[in-house]
């Protein structure tokens, strides 16, 4: 997302570059000449061959997409939007890592921080680093994540879909949660809202 808050199941495929048309080298082989699948943090690695005896360039060229259909639970299909539609890339032999980035423009982010409860640590802002918040989606998945050192943390959801964000019981603490703000074309449901924060410290 434009938030940085990774998007996971985005294929992204790699199509060879036919130097003499400038568009995908249509034989099956080379497009897609390799696909990955981003995990939870929204990120993917593997190999990409940059050597074949019909290429004689000492720089091949690579056309760069990604893909993501989701059936809603209200049976809406949400055929995700990217920035950049595609990308170019130039790779040659030598060369041992290179990266890209993809925005999903489709993903909302949904961020909050884990607090105490400032009336109980003197009236102070104190983040609670650690914590476990879990994402639940129609479907059943959940997806948890750890507060960071400022007690933030964020997942990634798709417009429209309706999600419950909660925190299981932690080291004896119990719960309050205040709901900062909305997407109008996302629900969140309004209990364990994004903020959470223990009321009272262990």
């Amino acid at each position: 997302t434009s938030s940085g808050t990774g998007v996971e199941n985005v294929k992204v495929s790699f199509c060879h570059i036919d130097p003499a048309t400038g568009l995908n080298d249509v034989r099956e082989a080379f497009c897609p000449l390799q696909m990955f699948m981003t995990d939870k943090r929204g990120r993917f690695q593997g190999e990409i061959r940059v050597s074949d005896p019909s290429w004689t360039n000492l720089f091949e060229y690579f056309n760069i997409t990604a893909e993501k259909i989701e059936v809603m639970p209200n049976g809406a299909v949400v055929n995700h939007q990217f920035l950049p539609p595609s990308q170019i890339m130039s790779l040659r032999h030598s060369i041992g890592k290179v990266s890209t980035s993809i925005v999903d423009n489709t993903s909302v982010a949904l961020t909050g921080y884990v607090r105490f409860d400032p009336t109980n640590v003197g009236g102070n802002d104190c983040p609670f680093a650690g914590v476990p918040v879990n994402l639940l989606r129609s479907s059943g998945e959940v997806t948890t994540v750890i507060s960071a050192a400022d007690g933030f943390y964020q997942f990634s959801v798709s417009q429209g879909e309706v999600v419950h964000v909660y925190i299981s019981d932690f080291q004896g603490h119990s719960w309050n949660s205040k709901l900062v703000a909305t997407k109008s074309n996302t629900t969140y449901a309004p209990s364990r809202s994004p903020s959470a924060k223990p009321s009272y410290m262990p």
